[in-house]
């Protein structure tokens, strides 16, 4: 199964939702996690009440770490409680626990998911939990209840750690994007994970990642001298290895015509994509990057990221689908 970890922005939750409206994940594939970083919560619970029609399963956290709503708990528990918590469990609560998370905390989360422990508990572990009366407490919930998932942080928390938790099912998250401070300084390709290849391998349940946005959270971006692209693919010549390929503009010395910029770039992803017609999945996002070349048109970087997010989700279902 796969996590993809989305922030609650504009795009990225049209990204998820637009994907699901068009029936084009499998639900035993693919969890969207989103953290929600607006106060504005109503885009949220419309891209979770799509995700629940469509009968795919999602998670949403209700303390986040940034944006918004940090320090507003509650806000996202009776959110929960309001519209999803009487319903059957697609829609589940997550909670992030780490370094300050004590007991209370985890009890209090427990409680407003199920009284009764009949639905799953989600903790994602941003890093090691240092209250030993709270480690306690999780690692009891997970010998006790088989519907624990716990989701680790790869950088943040050690192996050691993390079997502490044996008796519950883990989930890896990597963030396999390199996030360049300069569009113009993307090589041509990086490594992004193996994961998807190997995590049964490594008795996970699952895995997830970052997308092609990346782990680091800005609350906007500035104009940007050069327009970079981005598509994850999966190598069959190198053991089916996941990558990530730029495509990067070449008119970069001002600010000035983004839309030229983004032209430059997509005509070295349509190039690329007609140079190597087997490597790149063409899913709904590549049509519509080949629709915008083809009408010439710039809709502006936020839609471009909504697709390349859209790209490698669709690309993780695919390769799992097929398995």
């Amino acid at each position: 199964m796969y996590y993809p970890i989305l922030r609650g922005k504009q795009f990225e939750l049209a990204a998820i939702r637009d994907l699901a409206k068009a029936d084009t994940l499998r639900s035993d594939k693919v969890f969207p996690i989103i953290e929600p970083v607006r106060a504005n919560l109503s885009t949220l619970q419309r891209t979770l009440e799509v995700l629940e029609s469509k009968g795919i399963s999602s998670g949403f956290i209700v303390n986040p770490r940034v944006g918004e709503l940090v320090q507003e708990d509650q806000t996202l528990s009776t959110l929960y409680q309001e519209h999803f918590a009487a319903s059957d469990p697609v829609i589940h609560p997550v909670l992030v626990v780490g370094g300050s998370t004590n007991a209370d905390d985890i009890e209090s989360y427990r409680y407003s998911v199920s009284s009764e422990d009949s639905r799953p508990l989600y903790f994602l572990h941003d890093s090691a939990v240092e209250d030993a009366q709270a480690l306690s407490k999780l690692v009891s919930l997970s010998a006790q209840n088989s519907q624990v998932v716990h989701l680790f942080e790869d950088e943040n928390t050690s192996t050691l750690y993390r079997r502490k938790f044996s008796d519950a099912q883990w989930i890896l998250l990597q963030d396999g994007f390199i996030s360049e401070e300069r569009n113009k300084d993307y090589k041509d390709k990086d490594l992004f994970t193996d994961l998807h290849v190997v995590y049964e391998d490594l008795k996970l349940s699952g895995f997830g990642d970052y997308q092609i946005v990346g782990s680091g959270y800005r609350e906007s971006g500035g104009p940007a001298y050069a327009v970079a692209l981005h598509l994850t693919y999966i190598d069959p010549a190198q053991d089916d290895v996941m990558f990530v390929r730029h495509f990067v503009s070449d008119s970069n010395e001002t600010f000035a015509d983004p839309g030229n910029k983004f032209s430059e770039a997509l005509d070295k992803m349509i190039a690329f994509l007609d140079k190597h017609p087997v490597l790149i999945y063409e899913g709904k996002a590549v049509a519509e990057f080949r629709d915008l070349h083809t009408r010439g048109h710039f809709p502006g970087l936020g839609f471009v990221k909504k697709l390349s997010i859209q790209h490698h989700i669709e690309l993780v279902d695919s390769y799992l689908s097929g398995k």
